[in-house]
Order: C-alpha cells, then sequence, then structure tokens
C-alpha cells in the first residue's frame, strides 16, 4: 500500500485538478452524466433511448416503438439523449429595411436581417419540451438556443429595383438545417449556460449593428440630397468620383473641347465622404458579428471557441471594440494559443463591457492560475462566486467555480478553505472533487480523522504541486 499510494495520490490529483486539461466545463452527476462518459454504463432502456446511436451492437428497435414512447415531460430534465424534433429547414428572406445604403453594406444588411428572421421563426417552433421550458424562460434566450440547435446556410436572391427607381435592393435568403446532433446539444447547452448568454450578446450586437443602420441611411440621403442625387449613381465602395468623358468627334468635323467640370462645394463633398465612410464602418460591424456567430461553438473540452479562431477574433475584436462577447471569445483563443498575459487584457476588457460576465473572470482566473499568480486567480474566482446567484440555472456554473476554487485553494495549503468548496460542491450534485480530497485525508469527518494513524498522512513530497506547463490547457 504504501508503494501505491504516490500514484494513487498523483491520480487523484489530476481529477481535482482537471481543470487545467479541460478547461471551462464540469458536469454535475446524474443519469445523463453517467450513460455519457462511463464506457461500461449499461444501456438505458428502451423507452429512454429512442432515436439515440446505440453503443453495441444491439437488435435494432421494434416497429411502433416511436408511437410507443412517453410524452417529453414524463422523461427527466435534460436527461433524454433521444432524438429532438426540430422543424427544418427553415427559411428566411429579407432585404435590407433602410435605403439608400452602399451594396457592399446592403447585402450584410439584408443577411442581417434574415438570419435574425429565421433564428425567431425557429425559436417558436421549438419543441414543448419541459427542460427547454424550465431551462430557456426568455424570448432572446430561445432565439440564441435556437442559433446553437441549427446551421444556417446564406445565398443570394434575385435583386428587385426600388420603388424610387434606384438601384436594385439585394436580398438575402438564410437556411436553417436542424443539427444532427441537436439532442447531445441541448443537453451540454443546460448544463452550460455560459454558452446561451454569451450567443444571446452576440445577438444583441448584430441586432444594435442592424438598428444603426437607419442612421447611416438618412445621412446618406441628406448628402444625396445635396449632391443632386451623385451619390447614388457613384455609389460604390471605393469610388473616386464620377469623371467627364467627351463624346467621339465624327472625321470632317471640327472638335470642339469639352466644358471645364464644375467642382462640387466643399461641404457638400465631406457631407458625401463622411456618409460613405459610415457606411463603410457598419459593413464592417456587421461582418464582425456574424464572423463571431459562426466561430462560437461549445467544444466537448468545454471552451466556446477554439485556437483556429484566433486571427479572425483578433481582427473582429478591433473592428467592434464595444463587444463584450467577442473580448470573451478572444480571451478564450489566446488562453488556448498559450497567450496567457494577452488573455488577461482581453478579458479585463470584457467585464469593463459587461461587469457582470462571470465566465471573463473565470476565463482571466484561469490566465492567472497559468501564469502561477495563484493569489490574483483566487480573487477573480471568489468574485465570480460572489456575482453568481444560486439559483438552478446557475448551478453548473457555480460547481465549476467552487471545483476550481477547491483545487486552487489546495496549491496554496489552505486546507479549510479547499474542504468548504468542495463540501459546496458536493451539495450541489457533484461530490467527485470532495471524495478525492478525502483520499488523500482531506476533509474527513473528526471521528475518521482520528482514525487515522501518524504513518498514513501526506509527507511533503505528496503535497499538490502546480501541473505541468504542457498539460494545461
Amino acid at each position: 500500500m504504501r508503494a501505491l499510494r504516490p500514484l494513487l495520490f498523483g491520480m487523484t490529483l489530476a481529477v481535482m485538478l482537471e481543470i487545467f486539461a479541460l478547461p471551462p466545463v464540469i458536469t454535475t452527476g446524474g443519469r445523463a452524466y453517467a450513460a455519457e462518459n462511463s464506457p461500461n454504463q449499461p444501456p438505458l432502456p428502451a423507452a429512454n433511448n429512442a432515436g439515440a446511436p446505440s453503443q453495441d451492437a444491439a437488435a435494432p428497435s421494434p416497429q411502433g416503438q416511436d408511437a410507443a414512447a412517453p410524452s417529453p415531460d414524463d422523461m427527466p430534465l435534460a436527461s433524454k439523449p433521444g432524438s429532438l424534433p426540430l422543424a427544418s429547414p427553415v427559411k428566411s428572406s429579407a432585404q435590407c429595411p433602410v435605403a439608400p445604403l452602399p451594396p457592399h453594406a446592403q447585402k450584410l444588411c439584408a443577411e442581417a436581417a434574415a438570419q435574425l428572421e429565421a433564428l425567431r421563426a425557429a425559436a417558436a417552433q421549438l419543441p414543448n419540451r419541459r427542460d427547454i421550458r424550465m431551462g430557456v424562460t426568455e424570448a432572446n434566450e430561445r432565439t440564441a438556443l435556437a442559433a446553437e440547435l441549427y446551421t444556417a446556410l446564406v445565398e443570394g436572391s434575385p435583386a428587385m429595383a426600388d420603388a424610387d427607381g434606384g438601384p436594385a435592393a439585394q436580398g438575402v435568403t438564410v437556411t436553417l438545417l436542424a443539427r444532427p446532433d441537436a439532442a447531445e446539444t441541448l443537453l451540454r447547452l443546460l448544463r452550460n449556460p455560459d454558452v446561451l448568454l454569451t450567443r444571446r450578446l452576440l445577438l444583441t450586437d448584430l441586432a444594435n449593428a442592424l438598428a444603426s443602420a437607419r442612421q447611416v441611411a438618412d445621412e446618406l440621403a441628406a448628402a444625396d440630397a445635396m449632391t443632386g442625387g451623385q451619390i447614388r449613381a457613384n455609389i460604390e465602395p471605393g469610388s473616386g468620383g464620377t469623371w467627364y468623358v467627351a463624346k467621339a468627334t465624327p472625321p470632317g468635323q471640327i472638335k470642339q473641347n469639352p466644358p471645364m467640370p464644375v467642382m462640387p462645394d466643399a461641404r457638400q463633398e465631406a457631407a458625401r465622404r463622411a456618409a460613405l465612410h459610415k457606411a463603410d464602418i457598419l459593413a464592417v460591424e456587421l461582418t464582425a458579428c456574424l464572423a463571431a456567430m459562426d466561430v462560437l461553438r461549445l467544444e466537448p473540452e468545454g471552451w466556446l471557441t477554439g485556437a483556429a479562431a484566433l486571427p479572425l477574433l483578433e481582427k473582429s475584436a478591433a473592428d467592434l471594440p464595444g463587444s463584450a462577447a467577442l473580448r470573451l471569445l478572444l480571451a478564450e483563443s489566446q488562453l488556448q494559443s498559450g497567450m496567457p498575459q494577452r488573455s488577461i487584457a482581453s478579458a479585463a476588457a470584457a467585464l469593463d463591457l459587461a461587469p457582470d460576465l462571470t465566465r471573463a473572470r473565470y476565463i482571466r482566473a484561469l490566465a492567472h492560475w497559468r501564469l502561477q499568480q495563484l493569489a490574483l486567480a483566487e480573487d477573480d474566482l471568489s468574485a465570480a462566486l460572489d456575482a453568481t446567484p444560486e439559483a438552478f440555472l446557475h448551478t453548473a456554473d457555480r460547481v465549476r467555480l467552487l471545483r476550481a476554487r477547491g483545487a486552487l485553494r489546495m496549491l496554496r495549503n489552505n486546507t479549510q478553505g479547499t474542504c468548504a468548496d468542495l463540501t459546496a460542491a458536493c451539495a450541489l450534485g457533484d461530490c467527485e472533487g470532495l471524495a478525492a480530497a478525502r483520499e488523500q485525508q482531506l476533509c474527513l469527518t473528526p471521528s475518521v480523522h482520528d482514525a487515522v494513524a501518524p504513518a498514513t498522512q501526506p509527507t511533503a513530497t505528496d503535497q499538490p504541486q502546480p501541473p505541468h506547463k504542457a498539460a494545461t490547457p
């Protein structure tokens, strides 16, 4: 036993510090968790596993299995891995609700409008399941959930001339297709409310950028009226103006010099350039929002985005500096790319824009932890726990934060704080950390602690050590 003890200690410590290998997600216990994470777990009954792929070569379900399956409300909350009946496809065609705009801004405006309309239509058709009704209560949260359960395909629609005889308005059609793993995605989303919160912030940024198109169009219309309609005739981005082209003179006739071009008024030219510049800024903001919508995807390890999205997120965050969600995604991508110092700066910028964004504090705590700044990491985790309400919807967040702070306090030799955090996490349904601590003769009840022989106490070499840098995410 004495020879096996260091190995056992190392294994349990790896469990305690799994936050380094698997960042932000620590799932609570339950039957669904065991079914997903235990390879030798016996399969669920056929009634509760209808539509889910079997792990072994089992016989196919008998005919009429779906008809005999119980209703969704008979199932436990967020524990049914069966198929999710989603309306698919969901199509929406739209044009930019405002005019005039340059063609590139007009197309992006139409895409944003069509995507928002399609997501709202899909949210209205979500299944009437108990876990969705109780886990997603607000309309904007249902829209964010629809964005996670569907994949968007964008295609252009035939252009139509406007009523004023101006340039043709570009239309866009967005088709939403249900994801094949929608049921599993729903279970993970309900356990990770940070995903829906970040998606909701991105949808708000997209809606705000779309609403600002009205002011840009009004300024373009005013500048158009001042210049006598020259903007409509020359509204392509990057154009240098309309040039005079002399008519060809037939042979044998006297060639006449063309008239001198009339220089536009300085105020009119300044108004025109300012209006077109704001239209370009609008296009950049819409592009940044749409790009962030594409890279936000909950990964199996718990990240909201990957390291491969770092160049795109850096550009998008620079183009839309007022987006807290973009700063948060950038911080996660930088941390995965081995840039904890930059991740701290990005997470701090996200907190400046949204002080209640708990996940930004959590990511910043991981970055401090990576830099061995344990006191700062504990401060961020404590602030996040103080700001997280003790509600059912945030149980997964509290468990994750409590286990992370418990492991951090173990590294700082704060046994009392470690036991308090792991006991609180166990009270919320996750006792794995507390069990691992008790295997190391920590967090024991007084009667059990007195029965432990002094020779079995951990030695100095068995004390928890910071994980190797290569093992960090």
